[in-house]
């Protein structure tokens, strides 16, 4: 903006007791504010936009001319970036979703890694991944949060656990791991991250196997003010 106001010139009536001509067009803005050209603009000195409006002396037809910039980002600072933050997630006594108290907000990075091993509770089978059932494409019975995802993988969800597809849970698949880009949409710039399982009972298995999770967020970086931190 300070580059195009430096050759810019304008005489204009300034109305005002008494009425006196101005002139160069940072005078306009004397009895307000005065614009200062040789500034740096920053998140802390934002500036402020500046607009003209002049008439021809003969047709009294408008004359505009303006040096604006317009600016609309939603923005959700929640806080530093995530590093390494780990979770055990286990079918059994005490097992289940949790909330990880991670605020996740549109736009951020979100990386989650696991390891290790669990057991579903059910009759004759074998210890699992992450990744869950692999031979199975989905489970058989009902009340499981992805009814159509591997049974007992490692999951999420936002704003808490509910596995009514109606609650707004919005529960994902993660297995192994996900490095994925958040996108809330109109459920809010930021939500609470949770972790789960794939199961319709996550407390009759082996609370001595678990999963180990990492979670990373790197804060989305804002366009004008670097990234979203607090």
């Amino acid at each position: 903006m300070g580059e195009g106001l430096k050759h810019l010139t304008c005489r204009l009536l300034h109305i005002e007791e008494p009425a006196r001509w101005v002139s160069p067009v940072g005078d306009i803005v004397s009895s307000r504010r005065r614009v200062d050209l040789s500034a740096v603009l920053t998140k802390d000195n934002p500036g402020e936009p500046l607009s003209c409006t002049a008439r021809h002396a003969g047709t009294r037809h408008v004359a505009a001319f303006n040096e604006t910039t317009s600016f609309n980002e939603r923005v959700a600072a929640v806080g530093q970036d995530i590093n390494g933050a780990a979770f055990w997630v286990w079918d059994g006594p005490g097992g289940g979703a949790f909330s990880t108290n991670i605020l996740v907000a549109d736009g951020d990075l979100l990386s989650i890694n696991a390891a290790g091993t669990n057991w579903s509770g059910v009759f004759a089978t074998g210890d699992y991944g992450p990744d869950g059932w692999t031979t199975w494409d989905r489970p058989s019975g009902s009340g499981y949060p992805l009814p159509n995802n591997r049974p007992f993988a490692l999951a999420g969800a936002w704003d808490g656990a509910q596995v009514d597809p109606n609650a707004g849970n919005g529960w994902f698949y993660i297995g192994s791991g996900i490095n994925a880009i958040v996108g809330h949409g109109a459920r809010g710039p930021a939500r609470v991250l949770y972790l789960g399982l794939n199961d319709n009972n996550p407390l009759n298995g082996d609370a001595n196997k678990k999963f180990t999770v990492l979670v990373n967020v790197r804060r989305r970086p804002l366009r004008n003010v670097g990234p979203a931190i607090i």
